[in-house]
């Protein structure tokens, strides 16, 4: 399952990305920053869930992020789904950001 969000300092009175990147760069996940800390963090809850992560990065639009994980029979992949999710959700809140999994939040962006 590839599980992408939006990672946002803010969205009121305006919408407000965590950062501005180009697609799955290094620059994206700085070591320190808050995409950092919540991606790292994401990934250690679904590991410690026992669902397998294949793999975190940065994608195309501002503050937009995708976590990739492993093949499971329909059922597993299902529940692993809605942890990634809510987990995504109350990781990003516990550090001050929201988490949104709209498809498209800016007009001018991926």
């Amino acid at each position: 399952m590839e599980t992408e969000f939006h990672l946002l300092k803010s969205v009121d009175p305006e919408i407000v990305p965590v950062d501005y990147h180009d697609w799955s760069r290094s620059s994206a996940t700085l070591a320190g920053s808050v995409a950092s800390k919540v991606l790292e963090e994401i990934a250690d809850a679904i590991q410690t869930a026992g669902i397998g992560l294949e793999m975190y990065h940065a994608e195309a639009g501002p503050g937009q992020y995708e976590v990739v994980t492993t093949t499971m029979d329909p059922m597993e992949a299902a529940d692993a789904l809605v942890f990634t999710r809510e987990t995504v959700y109350n990781v990003a809140n516990k550090h001050g950001c929201k988490a949104t999994f709209a498809p498209r939040i800016f007009e001018n962006t991926c």
